[in-house]
């Protein structure tokens, strides 16, 4: 009996034991034969030269038939488990469908607020809103839950639901300024520029004004005319515009000179360690009379170094948020930041 469990992580996993109608020929027989049929498999063939054959003597479900050349069995146990875990996969993109669907109709997401902070004076001028996935299975970072979400067609639902959420949730205190993620597809969504919306706003005593949709997805935008006429209606109505990440994936200079963003978040892996990287700081001196230019404001993401922290001061960043100055935190708004 022969069975080919599974591959990933470089390995091709083959199951064999004994048939019990041929008992001349033992489980270790049969490993030995598909030993030698896979070593000449992968000494002929560029295409798998990376696999690592590993044999182990278990239950299986593939009947070895000796009137079936053996090599076909082996090839038709690897189409199977091929097979296998294509329906695996598919029945576990349904379930992260299903409980994405119960997220958003139930609203089983936790928002969490990170202080935005003038490095001058460190003085807090703003928040960004962070939405999490409660006690979710298949979820198990922000990151990977919106990814996922911009795979399906339940991308408008969830940020219409964390646009109200960080609406909702957020304290009028002072003249603070809101930032919400946005990805680019949602300029698509009919209720993207509803009056629910800002009913919402005002209810809160802020002001569109007070709100910035920050730019999120690392992806190229590729439909730039109608990109751009969304956004010159936002800026429009009064909210502010910021680029993500900026200096890696979508944050191109085309982007920047579409959208003429009013704050450019300098993305966090060129920010870590910048004090000792001669090129990080290279490019961050090139772009900080660069945004004055064009009337935009960076913000440093991922600061979380004394030392970072200095250099940025020193290159002429204005604004920054990172765990060194404050954590994000559910509400009510915290207006403390760490000592630096």
């Amino acid at each position: 009996i022969l069975c080919l469990l599974g591959s990933g992580s470089g390995e091709v996993v083959l199951f064999v034991e004994p048939d019990t109608k041929n008992s001349n020929r033992s489980a270790e027989s049969y490993k030995e034969e598909i030993e030698r049929i896979v070593t000449e498999t992968l000494k002929n063939s560029s295409v798998v030269s990376a696999i690592e054959p590993v044999y182990r003597i278990g239950t299986s479900y593939l009947i070895f038939d000796p009137m079936i050349k053996f090599e076909r069995q082996v090839h038709n146990a690897i189409i199977m488990s091929i097979s296998d875990a294509i329906q695996r996969e598919e029945s576990i993109r349904k379930k992260k469908v299903e409980e994405m669907e119960w997220i958003i109709a139930n609203n089983m997401l936790v928002t969490y607020y990170q202080s935005i902070v003038n490095l001058e004076d460190y003085s807090i001028i703003g928040f960004e809103a962070l939405n999490r996935a409660k006690d979710s299975a298949y979820f198990p970072n922000a990151e990977y839950f919106f990814a996922f979400a911009l795979e399906t067609d339940l991308l408008f639902d969830l940020e219409r639901l964390c646009r109200l959420n960080a609406v909702r949730n957020f304290e009028k205190l002072d003249d603070y300024r809101l930032f919400i993620n946005f990805a680019p597809k949602s300029i698509y969504d009919p209720e993207l520029f509803s009056e629910n919306f800002l009913e919402e706003i005002e209810n809160k005593g802020l002001s569109p004004e007070n709100v910035v949709f920050e730019i999120t997805e690392r992806l190229s935008v590729i439909d730039f005319p109608s990109f751009k006429e969304a956004i010159d209606r936002l800026r429009g109505m009064g909210f502010g515009i910021a680029i993500d990440d900026m200096g890696t994936g979508f944050s191109t200079l085309q982007s920047v000179a579409e959208i003429s963003p009013d704050f450019l978040k300098y993305d966090m892996a060129l920010v870590r360690n910048i004090h000792k990287d001669h090129i990080k700081q290279a490019i961050l001196e090139t772009l900080v009379p660069f945004a004055e230019k064009i009337n935009a404001t960076i913000i440093a993401e991922g600061i979380e170094n004394p030392e970072d922290l200095k250099t940025l001061k020193s290159l002429g960043v204005r604004y920054g948020q990172g765990f060194l100055l404050a954590h994000p935190k559910p509400p009510p708004l915290s207006l403390e930041i760490n000592r630096v």
